[in-house]
């Protein structure tokens, strides 16, 4: 059922019931136990570079790494937080409206953090994948094939005007509950539901909010999280990120500037597969694994704040 929101995440129970072979309570209300939980959730969020800058920022916090986090949980910035092994303490996504923004950001925001021994920015050049496009690929390809065809087609966004207040009203909503009623939708935005519906559309359709169902990795049996930091050879930078992008362990392949031109996240069953997958990079021409580091606690994951054990801590009533 999981794996199915994540191809079509505003399917109606009706469509979801009718791929899995059961009935539209049964999924609603096993959708519910697990969303009231914490373990599973759709959120949205603006797609990628092409619409604000963005970083991944390493930071070595001289012990203090969960005191760091408190102090930057709260900012907008901040999309992904991660403590993580290796020779920095915090991996953190960070996006702003602008390059001066995210400069800004950068040099003055978090180089005052105290006790901080050093940072060191990637900035982020091209998205060749993106976690709202993982999957779980427990259906079969006939059932997902269905579900793709149910669902509205996934595109970059395209050029338009920035979005309007009741637009940017409406990927709020979004934001909190991807699968939110239009009903409920247009209450919030004081229009109506029609309208709602017809912005939701419209957003999705263009590309400037992309939908995605989320969970703990350890819901998801995936439950070691890591980054490789890798460099390419320019002249094959496209051809390798297509052959990591095909990868189902990916989850996220990003052009980076500087010395790694190419950053991995993977989620994995097991601790032993951090060197089978980096010996499986490693055997494509040209790359070389110039670092890594395992992900020991997600504190926030796509603006969504996570406990202890990687979930949400703050799970929204399905409505």
């Amino acid at each position: 059922m999981v794996n199915a929101l994540q191809i079509h995440p505003r399917g109606s129970w009706t469509q979801i019931a009718s791929v899995l072979g059961s009935d539209p309570v049964t999924v609603a209300r096993r959708w519910e136990r697990l969303h009231s939980a914490g373990l599973v959730w759709v959120t949205a969020y603006p797609a990628g570079v092409q619409l604000m800058p963005a970083a991944l920022v390493e930071i070595e916090s001289d012990g203090r790494s969960l005191a760091h986090v408190e102090q930057l949980m709260s900012d907008e910035e901040y999309l992904t937080i991660e403590v993580v092994s290796g020779s920095r303490d915090l991996l953190v996504h960070v996006n702003a409206a602008d390059d001066a923004a995210l400069t800004d950001y950068i040099l003055v925001r978090i180089a005052a953090l105290p006790s901080l021994r050093g940072i060191r920015t990637h900035l982020i050049s091209t998205v060749y994948k993106e976690a709202a496009q993982w999957r779980l690929n427990v259906l079969g390809e006939q059932q997902s094939a269905r579900l793709a065809t149910m669902a509205p087609p996934k595109r970059w966004p395209v050029e338009r005007a920035p979005l309007a207040p009741v637009e940017i009203a409406v990927a709020e909503a979004l934001r909190e509950d991807g699968r939110m009623k239009s009903t409920d939708i247009a209450e919030r935005a004081g229009i109506p539901v029609r309208r709602a519906r017809d912005i939701v559309t419209n957003l999705l359709a263009t590309g400037w909010v992309v939908l995605r169902t989320d969970m703990g990795r350890v819901v998801a049996g995936h439950p070691v999280g890591c980054w490789y930091f890798l460099r390419v050879p320019a002249p094959g930078l496209e051809r390798t990120a297509a052959q990591i992008v095909a990868m189902p362990e990916t989850r996220a392949v990003l052009g980076t500037t500087g010395p790694h031109n190419l950053m991995v996240s993977v989620w994995q069953p097991q601790l032993t597969d951090v060197a089978r997958l980096e010996a499986a990079f490693e055997a494509i021409p040209g790359v070389r694994v110039m670092d890594r580091c395992v992900s020991l606690r997600a504190i926030k994951r796509a603006g969504v704040r996570l406990d202890v054990s990687g979930f949400r801590t703050t799970p929204v009533p399905q409505r």
